[in-house]
């Protein structure tokens, strides 16, 4: 079950939701379904991955200005392995590389969160003593 954010709740109609892998999958599509468009449960995952790659977009900018250092995002590199090779995508039978990578690069023509993941990847984090 995954909790409906508040802002949703009147869109959802439903505090909770049970998660449905193949419209969670079919709403990283490059072009918007039908389906996802008629299911209020589809938008609400399209919206939270735009929100997320629109994120990447911004710290990609940041990094760009020289406002942040990469070592500064160390952090999201965890993110970013997942992104780029999510774990559990053949569990449920899915390409692990392009469960999320697709949309990360199709959807914005600058490639900026895709750049930004690959960026995050080479970092490590080192264990405090």
């Amino acid at each position: 079950m995954i909790p409906t954010p508040k802002d949703w709740l009147p869109i959802v109609g439903h505090p909770v939701i049970t998660h449905d892998i193949s419209l969670f999958h079919e709403a990283l599509r490059v072009d918007l379904t039908l389906k996802v468009a008629n299911d209020p449960k589809g938008m609400l995952y399209r919206h939270a991955f735009v929100a997320l790659f629109n994120h990447l977009e911004r710290l990609q900018f940041y990094l760009d200005l020289h406002a942040v250092r990469k070592e500064d995002l160390i952090s999201l590199s965890w993110l970013a392995r997942e992104l780029w090779s999510w774990r559990y995508a053949g569990s449920f039978g899915y390409d692990s590389h392009g469960f999320f990578m697709e949309a990360a690069e199709k959807w914005y023509d600058s490639g900026t969160p895709k750049r930004l993941i690959e960026v995050l990847m080479t970092l490590k984090i080192k264990a405090r003593r």
